[in-house]
């Protein structure tokens, strides 16, 4: 109990010792990593800009990235921490945030750049709402042609509000909508289509059905004038002259 007594004690000394600036810079990194975006803020403002190593397996760089369209002012709050069902993240102590997918290195979230691990369908579209969120909805993309590609192709499937500065990347995303747009049309013409038919097939079959007495569609009316006298089993009297 002693020896863990003085190993407590000590580790306090030492953490005592450590100059204001890292306990604070250790707080705001605690603070950010539970979401307060102003903490992130403010650990990002303390930091110099450092080359971000890749936190996969591999250790290679990617240059896959979303960014503004513009130069980001440093006074633009952009700060997010993005959650999702299968996301985890980690704040480093520079303010870079690291995210996971099912624990596999995603993305990482360098303040003015969204830097992608991963280029998968899904992985795009999480990307593309992180930097929508943070850029707006006008994005930058940086990476290999077949990337922009894809990704102007995802936006478009996803009906996501964005647009990108590339002419040729923004025409492709024009294009894929335009052709969405003309799919949902043709469906709806032919749903259309489909419920005018089965209208015309209804309006034919109702006069066949309430011509017969029993049908569901016959009148009270007619099936009354329809159905015979009952016989009072007399016989007619004859008729007597007055």
């Amino acid at each position: 109990m002693r020896k863990q007594i003085a190993r407590e004690r000590d580790a306090l000394k030492a953490a005592m010792r450590r100059p204001l600036t890292d306990q604070y810079r250790d707080f705001l990194q605690d603070q950010a990593q539970l979401g307060n975006v102003r903490a992130l803020r403010e650990l990002r403002r303390m930091q110099t800009t450092q080359p971000t190593p890749r936190t996969g397996d591999d250790g290679e760089s990617t240059g896959i990235a979303f960014g503004a369209s513009r130069r980001v002012s440093a006074s633009e709050l952009n700060e997010i921490i993005y959650g999702g069902p299968v996301i985890t993240h980690h704040v480093q102590e520079n303010g870079n945030v690291d995210y996971k997918r099912d624990g596999v290195a995603l993305m990482i979230d360098e303040g003015r750049t969204v830097r992608m691990w991963v280029h998968d369908r899904d992985a795009i579209e999480i990307g593309l709402r992180l930097a929508q969120q943070k850029f707006g909805p006008t994005l930058t993309l940086t990476g290999p042609e077949d990337f922009k590609m894809a990704t102007a192709r995802v936006a478009a499937e996803a009906r996501m509000n964005v647009d990108f500065d590339d002419e040729v990347v923004s025409g492709i995303l024009h294009a894929r909508r335009a052709e969405l747009d003309a799919e949902a049309d043709g469906r709806r013409a032919l749903e259309r289509e489909r419920d005018d038919t089965a209208r015309r097939q209804d309006r034919d079959e109702l006069p066949a059905r309430t011509s017969k007495p029993d049908a569901p569609g016959a009148s009270e009316q007619q099936r009354e004038n329809d159905d015979p006298e009952p016989d009072s089993g007399e016989p007619d009297q004859p008729e007597i002259d007055r």
